[in-house]
């Protein structure tokens, strides 16, 4: 049935316009007629057309100006995915349960919405499965489920559980991990290592994937109808950040639980113990007590080495509450949690409200290896900074801020902010915020003499106290060093750093060297610049000719771009996630398409982390014997592949240790997906024994507990 919306529609002009399934690559022009997921759009102007547009951005089902919906329809889509566009009548399959969208939206999950219950969607049919314990749907340091705030990621995302070690939530709502424990600090909720069905060596891995639901989760609030669970369930994982050391579990009924080392504090108690079972955090007494009692949790976080996250001294941790305020406890050397001095609490303390001027607190990220800091959200979208600013932290202070301060910027005259990520590795801490206008800001540390991960456009040490437009930085120094008078098109790749959907950043990396890879507006198309040029294959620098940046030639050992380079992503033209698996040059970038394919390029020896099979100069070697999926051989280094993967991705776990590298995924019907070449097993020696080459899994192989 056609329902003309606006109007009338020209009934003969459809006939004749019909293009059939809306397509990312085409341009289109007045009264052309498509659909998507069952629902049909005309397209009213010849803007498109006149100006050449195509891409993400152009989908009519996100873009009012150029199409009118002019009828209704509804889509099997599959399973659930994170980062993707949701219309009215799609039907999607989560943890086995059956739910149709209500409203059309972005990124939206079935069941929550920042600590409530979604109102766009509705369950329309509920599995009867029993053993949902053995699903996987969200994995260990992604943000709460149904976290819809800066683009539904934090900066832990682009970290891990810890080397050798696969965090995730089960489909029971579980916390469940695999792998390593590290020098007994960490017991993952399942109590003291004699404890652990150990494989390998006994003193550090866990070699099945066990839950930690044990009686430690004593739920006391809950029990005594204190506090009930938002579904009117039993209280469910909602979100679990975790490292080797330290983890933190929130559960939607707003209880915060601590397991691990708590020698600052961590442990949130009033103590400085360290546990192997999980503890409430702020609970200083007995049964009903605790100074987060009355509060309803809605997000939790902690600073977290990025990589391996090994680092015991380092920890400082924060809940945001439903009604928008901050707790901070732990480790405070550079005054991070934000009460105005460099003590360590190891109790959950209120920062002020009126510190941040009696706004609302909406998001929070905490980071930095050894120099901490922490940044806030407030609801009208000001950023407030507290911490360690040696090379700068917005506010101007190049010292210490010791309470939360505001980064003075006119963020409403970029549209509003849409994306932070904030990072930090040693004292090389940087701030870098997307508004919705496509502009790129950052402040602090931008290159470390060597390598400029964000287009300073030299190889000096760089580093701003302000937050300032990356355009304007990659301008001030279009001709450094020479850099710029090489490539004719270099006007065009300075100004796309003011045309960005969305951005990535890879810091697991020392010495400041980080890596910064952007996706344009409207073309889709993946741009890269820093550290890893020669992993991120590009149109130029695959070829070993870097025309970018004089001073940086690529060769065995790749260096850096000064400026963007574009990536290749072969038929990816939608990218919604880019991982990274390694570090320094043994780095793997995985990217993951909004249709659930992946496109992986990088370093040679990670062939396992690329999931493509075994490198080799040898094309006998084409057909190997235990190989659990089929895998493409390949012939030159950083070569850009699609995986041989066949089912569609709806989450990426990156994994770190040196220089090994590897993704686990999320995939259809909720299983885990992996590819490692880690040669430290700690625990994956079991599942991994009839894969592995020479210590290494070369293609997919699928986990199933």
């Amino acid at each position: 049935m056609i329902n003309a919306l606006h109007g009338d529609i020209d009934i003969s002009q459809l006939k004749q316009n019909w293009k059939g399934e809306w397509d990312v690559g085409t341009i289109y022009r007045r009264n052309d007629t498509v659909s998507i997921n069952g629902r049909m759009y005309v397209c009213i102007n010849d803007d498109l057309k006149e100006n050449l547009r195509f891409g993400p951005s152009t989908k009519p089902d996100i873009n009012s100006t150029n199409w009118l919906a002019i009828s209704q329809g509804s889509k099997m889509r599959g399973q659930w995915a994170i980062h993707q566009y949701w219309q009215q009548g799609d039907i999607v399959k989560y943890n086995g349960d059956m739910y149709q969208c209500l409203v059309d939206h972005y990124d939206g999950h079935p069941i929550y919405e920042n600590g409530a219950l979604t109102n766009k969607w509705i369950l329309t049919a509920k599995s009867a499965r029993e053993n949902k314990h053995k699903n996987h749907i969200w994995f260990g340091n992604y943000p709460p489920m149904g976290w819809t705030r800066n683009c539904g990621e934090t900066n832990e995302m682009y970290g891990n559980a810890g080397s050798n070690r696969i965090a995730t939530i089960n489909g029971k709502y579980q916390m469940t991990f695999l792998g390593m424990k590290h020098g007994g600090h960490q017991g993952g909720g399942i109590g003291e290592t004699s404890n652990w069905n150990v494989g390998g060596s006994p003193d550090y891995t866990c070699s099945m994937y066990t839950h930690g639901m044990t009686a430690a989760f004593d739920f006391w609030d809950y029990k005594d109808n204190y506090r009930p669970s938002i579904t009117g369930e039993p209280p469910r994982v909602i979100q679990y950040t975790s490292n080797l050391n330290h983890n933190l579990v929130l559960f939607d009924n707003g209880e915060v639980y601590h397991i691990g080392y708590g020698g600052h504090g961590q442990s949130g108690d009033g103590t400085t113990s360290t546990y192997h079972y999980a503890r409430r955090v702020g609970r200083t007494g007995g049964r009903g007590t605790g100074v987060l009692r009355d509060v309803h949790v809605i997000k939790v976080g902690q600073s977290t080495k990025g990589g391996d996250g090994t680092d015991l001294d380092t920890h400082s941790c924060f809940v945001i509450s439903d009604t928008g305020k901050v707790w901070t406890w732990g480790y405070n050397g550079y005054g991070q949690l934000g009460h105005g001095n460099t003590s360590n609490y190891s109790v959950p303390t209120q920062i002020p409200q009126h510190w941040f001027h009696n706004k609302k607190i909406v998001d929070g990220w905490m980071y930095g290896v050894d120099y901490q800091s922490t940044v806030f959200q407030t609801e009208d979208g000001d950023l407030y900074f507290c911490g360690y600013a040696g090379y700068g932290g917005g506010t101007g202070n190049t010292g210490y801020n010791y309470r939360p301060e505001i980064i003075k910027y006119d963020w409403q005259k970029f549209g509003g902010i849409k994306k932070v990520i904030a990072f930090g590795d040693g004292s090389h801490n940087s701030i870098n915020v997307l508004t919705h206008d496509g502009n790129l800001h950052n402040t602090g540390y931008m290159s470390n003499g060597s390598y400029s991960w964000t287009g300073a456009g030299a190889t000096r040490t760089t580093w701003i106290a302000h937050m300032r437009p990356l355009i304007d930085t990659f301008r001030a120094n279009a001709n450094a060093l020479g850099i710029g008078r090489k490539d004719k098109h270099l006007t065009s790749l300075i100004n796309m750093a003011g045309q960005v959907e969305d951005f990535w950043i890879n810091y697991r990396i020392t010495s400041g060297q980080g890596h910064l890879v952007m996706k344009e507006k409207d073309t889709g198309l993946m741009y890269s610049v820093g550290r890893y040029n020669g992993v991120v294959a590009s149109y130029d620098v695959h070829k070993m000719v870097n025309e970018h940046s004089g001073d940086n030639p690529v060769g065995t050992n790749p260096g850096g771009v000064a400026f963007p380079v574009p990536v290749v992503t072969g038929p990816m033209t939608d990218i919604c996630y880019v991982a990274c698996g390694g570090s320094d040059d043994g780095a793997t970038f995985l990217y993951l398409n909004r249709d659930g394919r992946t496109w992986t390029n990088g370093y040679d020896g990670g062939y396992a982390g690329r999931g493509i099979g075994h490198w080799t100069s040898n094309p006998d070697d084409f057909f190997r014997k235990n190989q659990t999926l089929p895998f493409e051989v390949y012939f030159s280094d950083y070569t850009p592949v699609m995986p041989r993967f066949q089912e569609n991705v709806t989450m990426v776990q990156p994994q770190t240790e040196g220089t090994s590298n590897g993704f686990f995924f999320i995939a259809d019907n909720n299983r885990i997906v992996g590819t490692t070449n880690q040669s430290w097993y700690y625990g994956f020696d079991v599942v991994f024994s009839s894969a592995r080459s020479g210590g290494y899994l070369g293609g997919y192989t699928s986990f199933n507990f």
